[in-house]
């Protein structure tokens, strides 16, 4: 084998090893952010659950409730707001926004409504 041979599959080697490193690479940050969205997802189901277990009187008392993922704000990556209204005499709306914290962006909002039992 000449060096030029030697050279040439030397480049086309490192060209093939790039193209994988960008791949891995690439494949990581879609298992980053599948792994996220799963988080908020659950975190969002939690919370929809739990709302779903009280009993209609005590909606309002939910109105401008804010919840987080973790303990504290500064350690959470989202943010769930609530707000309740009565729709009309007997139906309440109940509005949950799910947001991330990083970019402030909605990721997601459910609306429901109660009525009387």
């Amino acid at each position: 084998m000449s060096l030029i041979e030697v050279l040439i599959t030397s480049a086309v080697l490192a060209i093939v090893l790039i193209g994988v490193a960008n791949a891995f690479g690439s494949s990581l940050v879609s298992v980053d952010r599948a792994r996220g969205i799963s988080k908020a997802s659950r975190f969002l189901e939690e919370v929809l659950d739990s709302i779903a277990m009280q009993p209609r009187p005590v909606l309002p008392l939910l109105n401008g409730n804010v919840l987080y993922s973790e303990t504290t704000a500064k350690d959470s990556r989202y943010r769930i707001e609530i707000t309740v209204a009565n729709a009309s005499v007997l139906l309440t709306q109940v509005r949950v926004v799910l947001f991330d914290q990083r970019s402030g962006a909605e990721l997601a909002r459910v609306i429901s409504y109660r009525s009387e039992r």
